[in-house]
């Protein structure tokens, strides 16, 4: 049976890469006249326009496109190539990424359902089966959870050494991911009365510079100038429901308009009316998304209550389990800041996928919670 499922897989996989690759070749016209090949074309153009050796590996702070360029330059050989080819071989090497993927999440539970999601979930062929910042960010995303789930005791330093250099070179806003992912975690190892004072510090810490000083102001205004920008590109801008004007610096609007940002976010209905095609596929896939993030809630809350107690296997699984729930939190919390549209919402959700696909298929919430009840009495 154990050989057959492996086969099962393996025929699946091989499914899908094919049907990603005619997907992709036969609705390249509509790919192109819906803008998901946009940033494509600008990391193309900035491949093509490197020549030196010298250059390539010249990694520059915060230039993303054209570190990302230069990484598929250096992938590629330097050869100067179509665009094409460049979509097909950056699809090669979504292939080994997703392959390396799955076997490092180790499927264990529920693998009927997996076979299901390899045969239907055809959301992250679009967005990466071309060249993309996507495509590193997601192997990032596969070496963190290797990391989080892994015994190794350095392992921390190399989670923030990993993220950070990401941060670095190619989105700056991990730095964020980064510090309140650790944040998040020490809150959830200290006592309620210090973790609340740690939320009233930070909060105040916040504030203080947020009206003394000019940090935050970009922040503050993203909304603002990225509906102004966007709002001709694509129908679907993420627009304050109060709106800041510059020069405005008002807490109490800032907060009010996360929350409601952060509620779009997990329920993005109005996807369905802005831009059905895309909302038919985002909206349902965000639901799974929320079941998946919700369902693990009772067990990361029973061992931040209970970590002490715990028998040692318990302790360890849910520790795990814990851990990856709160970078899936950190990635979402930071997201509400920064997403300027839902298209791009959805883009990035695709680095959650080892994580969400790690609490489906390998952690086993029922094979968990049964465990934890037969050792623990939980209820």
């Amino acid at each position: 049976m154990k050989h057959n499922y492996k086969y099962i897989v393996i025929s699946c996989l091989s499914f899908r890469f094919m049907f990603g690759a005619l997907l992709v070749s036969f609705g390249m016209n509509y790919l192109k006249a819906s803008k998901f090949l946009v940033d494509s074309a600008v990391i193309y153009d900035s491949y093509m326009n490197l020549h030196s050796y010298k250059s390539i590996f010249q990694f520059v702070p915060f230039d993303s496109f054209n570190n990302t360029a230069k990484l598929y330059k250096i992938l590629f050989l330097n050869q100067n190539i179509s665009f094409e080819i460049f979509i097909v071989l950056a699809s090669l090497l979504y292939c080994i990424l997703f392959i390396y993927l799955i076997r490092s999440i180790e499927i264990k539970h529920n693998q009927t359902a997996f076979i299901l999601f390899l045969l239907f979930f055809v959301f992250d062929m679009i967005f990466l089966f071309q060249p993309s910042k996507d495509f590193i960010s997601l192997l990032v995303s596969v070496f963190v959870l290797k990391l989080i789930i892994s015994d190794y005791k350095g392992k921390n330093v190399f989670i923030m050494l990993l993220i950070s250099i990401y941060a670095l070179f190619f989105r700056e806003y991990y730095f964020i991911i980064l510090f309140l992912f650790y944040m998040l975690k020490l809150a959830a190892n200290i006592k309620f009365k210090v973790r609340f004072l740690l939320f009233v510090l930070i909060a105040a810490g916040f504030c203080a510079m947020l009206y003394y000083t000019d940090y935050f102001d970009e922040v503050m205004l993203l909304r603002y100038y990225s509906y102004n920008f966007l709002s001709g590109f694509t129908n679907t801008v993420i627009q304050d429901v109060i709106p800041i004007l510059p020069g405005e610096k008002n807490i109490l609007k800032y907060a009010a308009n996360y929350i409601l940002i952060a509620v779009r976010l997990i329920l993005p209905v109005e996807v369905l009316w802005k831009s059905p095609s895309r909302g038919i596929i985002f909206f349902p896939l965000q639901l799974i998304i929320d079941y998946i993030f919700i369902r693990y809630i009772p067990v990361v809350s029973h061992y931040i209550k209970n970590r002490k107690t715990l028998p040692d296997e318990i302790q360890r699984d849910s520790r795990k389990i814990t851990h990856v729930h709160i970078y899936v939190l950190s990635f979402f919390l930071v997201g509400v800041l920064f997403e300027p549209d839902f298209g791009s919402v959805f883009r990035h959700s695709m680095n959650l996928m080892p994580f969400v696909l790690y609490l489906s298929f390998s952690a086993g919430y029922k094979n968990f919670d049964q465990s934890a009840i037969v050792n623990q009495g939980w209820s």
